[in-house]
C-alpha cells in the first residue's frame, strides 16, 4: 500500500486532517505511544515515541490519547497531528 493522495474515480472515502478517532491497533497500546501505519497490510500499530518507525512502517501523525486497552487486538482513541508535551 504505496501512501497516495490520489483516489480513483467513483470510490468513497472517509478522510481526516486532525480530530479524534477510535481506532483498533494489532498490538498492546498504553497512553502516549505513537500511531504506526503497516505499509504493505494497512495495519496500525502502536509503538513507544523514542522507538524508531520500523522500515516498512509510516508515521501516521497520531498518538493515542485515551482510552487504550494493553492487549492485543487493542482499541484506543487516537489524536491526529497532535504533539503531547511530553515528547
Amino acid at each position: 500500500m504505496a501512501p497516495s493522495l490520489t483516489l480513483p474515480n467513483n470510490v468513497t472515502a472517509q478522510l481526516a486532517t486532525m480530530g479524534d478517532i477510535i481506532i483498533t491497533l494489532a498490538n498492546p497500546a498504553k497512553i502516549g505511544d505513537k500511531v504506526i501505519f503497516d505499509n504493505t497490510t494497512g495495519v496500525l500499530n502502536a509503538i513507544d515515541p523514542a522507538t524508531p518507525i520500523p522500515v516498512g512502517s509510516s508515521d501516521a501523525h497520531a498518538y493515542i490519547i485515551n482510552y487504550a486497552i494493553n492487549s492485543a487486538p487493542s482499541y484506543a482513541v487516537m489524536r491526529l497531528n497532535y504533539v503531547p508535551t511530553y515528547a
